[in-house]
């Protein structure tokens, strides 16, 4: 019978601790302007957690920045207003997609020079494996760039010619 009162008692516990974390959560935002502060949370990053966005993270310092969205979206700011305060706040970091200026710039470039560099030397290595000239001395299964020694080529026949014959 304890048993029983004891995991009722659990259980009960249990009811009040999930009751109350869902009601932490909702806090002061409406249901007309959760839309709006998900929109914002979601180009905004995590200020403890790595490469998550703000909307997905169930931290305490995300669900305070959350209700502070609410409030400044409840007062008629615009999603730019907002993430221009929460940058200029807690510097661009915070921001998923940062700005393309400056030194960020060089971030959003930096991988299409990359691939460019990379395509050409690519295009220029194919080219130069396709575009041999057809009368040197190299033999067909010689790898690219190395040269067949004549003399071991005359030996390579005789002695296919012995095989022959024999």
């Amino acid at each position: 019978m304890r048993d029983l009162l004891a995991t009722a008692l659990a259980l009960a516990l249990l009811l009040v601790f999930f009751a109350a974390a869902a009601a932490q959560d909702s806090g002061a935002i409406d249901n007309e302007n959760m839309d709006r502060v998900i929109e914002v949370a979601e180009e905004l990053n995590c200020p403890t957690c790595s490469g998550i966005n703000l909307a997905d993270c169930r931290t305490e310092t995300c669900i305070q920045w959350k209700e502070e969205i609410g409030d400044l979206v409840a007062e008629g700011r615009s999603k730019e207003e907002i993430l221009d305060l929460f940058a200029t706040r807690y510097g661009t970091y915070v921001l998923q997609n940062p700005p393309k200026q400056g030194y960020t710039l060089l971030l959003w470039l930096l991988p299409l020079a990359v691939l460019a560099v990379g395509g050409v030397w690519l295009w220029r290595t194919l080219r130069g494996w396709t575009r041999q000239p057809a009368g040197n001395a190299q033999h067909a299964t010689a790898p690219p760039g190395a040269t067949v020694d004549r003399v071991h080529l005359e030996q390579v026949s005789r002695d296919m010619e012995m095989l022959i014959d024999d």
